[in-house]
């Protein structure tokens, strides 16, 4: 009698002690989880600490985008015109015209930007660049002058 209730102590101890290391072993991947989450936490906040000021920025270009896509149908007209037109004409006349062309627009309440370009509208800031780098000079007449080129199906007039 004795012995069997030595022996349902010992099978008790061996189960406590495979339930303690159980437990241990849950207690050491809890650990490293909470481990991982607070630096996971960590980062996130750096994250968006960096982002901060990335809000600005996104709400800036979200302002000019904006304008830019009230402006789009006079800004077009005025560029399309220009390369259609003003290819022959002196660089002055041409911005005389564009301003013309773009009083008249707002008599017809026709958005449009207050100053149009064709490097605004048309113009591909990495290929000006390339076209630079290839020696075109780097005046506006000589920019437009290569856009007006670059947007013409048949031969411009320069």
């Amino acid at each position: 009698m004795k012995k069997e209730a030595l022996q349902g102590v010992l099978d008790r101890i061996t189960a406590l002690e495979q339930s303690f290391e159980q437990a241990n072993q849950e207690k050491l991947s809890l650990a490293e989880q909470v481990d991982t989450c607070e630096k996971k936490l960590f980062r996130a906040e750096k994250l968006i600490s960096g982002l901060g000021g990335e809000r600005e920025r996104w709400a800036k270009q979200v302002e000019d985008l904006s304008s830019l896509l009230e402006n789009v149908t006079g800004d077009v007209l005025v560029a399309s015109a220009g390369v259609a037109y003003l290819g022959v004409f002196t660089g002055s006349y041409r911005d005389d015209a564009k301003r013309q062309w773009v009083a008249n627009l707002r008599e017809l309440h026709v958005s449009v930007s207050e100053i149009v370009s064709l490097q605004s509208v048309l113009g591909d800031q990495v290929r000006i660049r390339q076209w630079n780098m290839d020696g075109l000079p780097r005046d506006s007449v000589s920019i437009d002058n290569a856009i007006i080129m670059s947007n013409s199906r048949r031969w411009p007039l320069l």
